[in-house]
């Protein structure tokens, strides 16, 4: 994936709830991918799934979503941290992010 060029390498594969990234950065884009359940993805600017998310998604039974990209606006800045909170059941997310 390029926009701006910047150059992308592969999304990181979430299929549980984590810590994405330490520290400042920003997140690029993202994938949602429903399984045996729908799916939906909170992204939080903290090392857990705690305050606001500053980035939600969802992906209906067995359906993948579109590639949610924020190169229009130069990215979604996080400052503490980047925790992505999974929930369905097989549910996967691809995040983009530096």
């Amino acid at each position: 994936m390029k926009a701006g060029g910047i150059k992308f390498g592969a999304p990181l594969f979430v299929d549980a709830s984590v810590q994405v990234k330490t520290g400042q950065g920003k997140l690029w884009a993202f994938l949602v991918v429903g399984g045996a359940g729908a799916a939906s993805i909170d992204f939080y600017d903290n090392t857990s799934a705690t305050g606001d998310p500053i980035m939600s998604g969802t992906a209906a039974i067995n359906t993948s979503g579109h590639v949610i990209t924020f190169f229009d606006v130069d990215g979604i800045p996080f400052n503490t941290g980047l925790y992505a909170d999974i929930s369905g059941s097989g549910a996967v997310v691809y995040v983009w992010f530096r």
